[in-house]
């Protein structure tokens, strides 16, 4: 599941906004959640906001499988790369066919990725 919510270009966050009934309502229902507070470009990271980014980043694993590909005359299996969750459910379809491939998604989606088998 993949929710996109766009805001203007001058919202600034602050308590008790929509940002943290967002962030709420994704822990309520048990929904990983990828959000992370973007510093603007003007403005220096400091090790605390650099923190701050990360913290609310879902883990992932990365988890190899078997895919059965075939056409009418034969079938055979490739490796395939799962993004999964602590609980070994995935987070990410269709899987993906190769490990950088994979990686690449973590890095896209936001997803920090903690373990690889």
């Amino acid at each position: 599941m993949q929710i996109l919510i766009t805001i203007g270009p001058g919202y600034v966050p602050e308590d008790g906004d929509a940002f943290d009934a967002v962030v709420s309502a994704l822990d309520h229902f048990g929904i990983p959640a990828a959000l992370a507070l973007v510093q603007p470009d003007n403005v220096p990271a400091t090790p605390e906001t650099k923190a701050r980014g990360t913290e609310n980043m879902a883990k992932a694993y990365l988890k190899r499988d078997r895919q059965e590909r075939f056409n009418l005359r034969r079938g055979w299996f490739v490796n395939a790369w799962r993004i999964v969750d602590e609980n070994g459910c995935d987070l990410v379809q269709p899987w993906s066919s190769t490990k950088t491939e994979a990686r690449a998604v973590c890095r896209d989606l936001g997803y920090q990725l903690v373990g690889e088998d």
